[in-house]
């Protein structure tokens, strides 16, 4: 009898911890991106330290879009050279995952949304989650 071994799958569900409604055009933020297995399901001692595990995930990239018309303002860099350079390769430290932004980059008056996409084995998944801010 053989036993048919299936890779499961890494689910994953992001959340930007810091995100506030709106920035201004001078501001400079860290968004810090908070990452967990998706089925995770804390103990009672989890639940006691009052700290959830935050997992690092080596290639996560971020896309800023207008949100009134989809017009990508910085789109996913997944490649190595050129144009396509990862250049929205999200940074990593004790505390998670994160990268810094300069709003002044953006026009004012709008509201955007991050997304984000992992890399998996051999393959790229876009999660669903979106994170919207304004720029005044």
């Amino acid at each position: 009898r053989s036993s048919s071994a299936s890779a499961k799958k890494d689910r994953y569900i992001f959340d930007i911890t810091n995100l506030k409604n709106s920035y201004s055009r001078t501001e400079k933020p860290r968004f810090r991106l908070y990452t967990r297995l998706k089925d995770w399901s804390p103990t009672i001692y989890t639940k006691a330290k009052n700290s959830l595990e935050n997992k690092v995930i080596d290639k996560v990239y971020y896309k800023i879009y207008r949100v009134v018309d989809d017009e990508v303002v910085v789109n996913y860099g997944i490649g190595s050279t050129g144009e396509n350079s990862e250049h929205s390769l999200l940074s990593y430290d004790s505390e998670g995952s994160y990268f810094d932004f300069d709003m002044s980059n953006l026009p004012s008056g709008y509201s955007y949304a991050i997304k984000v996409l992992y890399k998996f084995e051999d393959r790229y998944e876009e999660q669903r989650e979106t994170f919207k801010f304004r720029v005044e």
